[in-house]
């Protein structure tokens, strides 16, 4: 999964730096080609962020300089 993430995040990367206005950025997040529903996508310099819906999908506003950040919370319970 990290390296799926770590894929998916440099992908978007390249993306914004090859733009220099603000663009809607659409994507999906997944791993082991599951999508990945409730991710956090945050747009860290515009201090905006988004959730990825059941489908793994997202879209969120970024310029070619704004650094994106994917967080997914998992909890373990304990017997």
């Amino acid at each position: 999964m990290k390296v799926k993430l770590l894929t998916t995040i440099s992908f978007f990367t390249y993306q914004i730096s090859i733009s220099q206005t603000e663009k809607l950025l659409q994507g999906k997040v997944t791993s082991n080609n599951i999508p990945l529903n409730k991710v956090e996508v945050i747009n860290r310099t515009a201090k905006t962020s988004t959730t990825t819906n059941a489908l793994g999908e997202f879209s969120i506003l970024a310029k070619a300089q704004d650094s994106l950040i994917f967080l997914r919370k998992i909890t373990y319970l304990h017997d």
